[in-house]
C-alpha cells in the first residue's frame, strides 16, 4: 500500500507540474493530498501493526493510536460476518452497548478467530453470580 501511495503521489505531481488542463491540476492536487496522508497512515501501520490481545478479562484491539477494549461479560454473542469476499468477526454487545467489528488482517482465518473467541466467551463471559 505504501508503494501504491508513492505511485499516486508521483502521478499527482506530474499532473500538477505539466497541468494539461485545469481539471487535471485539481485531480493532481487531490491525488497528492489523499495519497500522502494515506501513505503516512500505512507507514505507521508498518511500524505499529494492529494487535489483538485476548485474556480472561476480555480483549483489547490496538489500531494505530486507538485501543478498543471489550470485557467478556459485556459481550452477548460473537458472529462471523461476510462483506463481499472478506469475513469479519463481530462482537455483539449486551444491553445496547456498542458492537465491535474486527477486520480481516489477522494471521488466522475469521473462522479460527471466531472459535478461539467463542471459547473465551464461553469460559469467561458469565458473571460470578450466574
Amino acid at each position: 500500500m505504501c508503494l501504491g501511495s508513492i505511485a499516486f503521489c508521483v502521478i499527482g505531481g506530474w499532473l500538477v507540474n505539466d497541468h494539461p488542463s485545469e481539471r487535471a491540476v485539481i485531480v493532481g492536487w487531490a491525488a497528492l493530498a489523499f495519497s500522502s496522508l494515506a501513505g503516512v497512515m500505512w507507514a505507521f501501520q508498518l511500524i505499529w501493526p494492529s494487535r489483538l490481545l485476548l485474556d480472561g478479562d476480555g480483549l483489547a484491539f490496538h489500531y494505530l493510536f486507538a485501543t478498543f477494549r471489550r470485557r467478556w461479560i459485556n459481550v452477548a454473542r460473537i458472529e462471523v460476518v461476510q462483506i463481499r469476499s472478506t469475513r469479519f468477526v463481530k462482537l455483539i454487545a449486551k444491553d445496547g452497548g456498542k458492537d465491535l467489528l474486527l477486520g480481516g488482517a489477522w494471521p488466522v482465518s475469521a473462522s479460527e478467530l471466531f472459535s478461539l473467541m467463542e471459547s473465551y466467551l464461553t469460559r469467561y463471559g458469565k458473571t460470578n453470580g450466574a
